[in-house]
């Protein structure tokens, strides 16, 4: 029984029961097999792609129209590991027989996933503890997300780079706009720095400080934090930066943040409007701030005694 939702590509849903749709069926098995013969996901989806193929399109319960998009990697790996093509259901990591038919045959499964086991045993590199910078902020001028990557030599040097979209999960040269080339792989120590520079410059002007302590203050919470503290520790934020650990960065970078723009000669940030709290209130934890608080309240204190 279909507990709802988009049912996978190669089935419909009649009476909650998944049925096969033979045409998108199919091109299910056409994909098992054309990964199982060559093991090239990125040749695949180029070629699914010129092709016209696309992700399920269906009308939901209430009648509305959901169009199919471009079928990626991402989509890709999912749809082959997906276990409901053998006619079984998932749950809580174990499979079960379905009340479905199965659209691909054991020995086609089996096929597909030798190459894929394959994969697996190759070196994968954790990133979650170091999180890109620009990690979900970062647009190209025709609108892609970036996002982020890298190559890594025999000598274990890493080099990262921030990819659109579509050269990342299609091919090389992929645009969302066919007049206009792609800006293919940027280095991300430049983008970032660029970034970086805008952001810290932005900090310091009086505009900002006095915005952020408004903010503070309309929030009535700044008891912990007076307007001499925050206008120490934004005039310093390049010092506090470089205290900060990559998760902190970027987080930071998120709540300030909305987008940045890349462009043909530059980029544009668009700020969150609701970052300026928290963003003070990640002020008002860092161990700099604090001292910088202490330190105040020691002074006030040795003014009061010379007194």
């Amino acid at each position: 029984m279909w507990m709802g939702g988009m049912p996978p590509l190669g089935y419909d849903v009649r009476e909650r029961k998944l049925v096969i749709n033979e045409p998108e069926a199919a091109l299910v098995r056409d994909i098992f097999a054309r990964y199982a013969e060559h093991g090239s996901a990125a040749q695949l989806v180029r070629e699914l792609q010129i092709e016209g193929h696309t992700t399920k399109s269906w009308v939901t319960q209430g009648g509305r129209q959901r169009v199919g998009r471009v079928i990626d990697q991402q989509y890709l790996f999912s749809m082959l590991r997906h276990r409901i093509y053998l006619g079984e259901i998932s749950n809580h990591g174990k499979s079960y027989p379905g009340q479905h038919q199965a659209i691909i045959t054991r020995e086609l499964w089996d096929a597909a996933h030798v190459i894929i086991d394959q994969r697996k045993k190759g070196p994968r590199i954790q990133h979650t503890d170091n999180p890109a910078l620009m990690a979900g902020l970062l647009y190209s001028p025709d609108g892609q997300r970036m996002l982020p990557t890298f190559t890594q030599k025999k000598n274990s040097k890493r080099y990262r780079y921030y990819v659109p979209y579509l050269e990342k999960r299609l091919a090389a040269g992929s645009t969302l706009d066919p007049n206009r080339r792609s800006m293919g792989p940027l280095p991300a120590a430049e983008i970032e720095a660029a970034v970086l520079a805008q952001v810290h410059q932005v900090l310091q002007e009086p505009e900002m400080i006095i915005g952020v302590w408004q903010a503070g203050m309309a929030m009535r919470d700044c008891e912990e934090l007076d307007e001499p503290t925050v206008l120490v520790a934004m005039r310093q934020i390049s010092t506090v930066w470089e205290h900060l650990f990559p998760t902190e960065r970027h987080r930071i970078m998120r709540l300030l943040i909305e987008r940045v723009q890349l462009r043909e000669d530059g980029l544009d940030i668009i700020w969150r409007d609701d970052g300026w709290h928290q963003f003070r209130r990640e002020l008002e934890q860092h161990p700099f701030v604090a001292e910088q608080r202490d330190s105040a309240a020691t002074a006030n204190i040795n003014d009061l005694e010379v007194v």
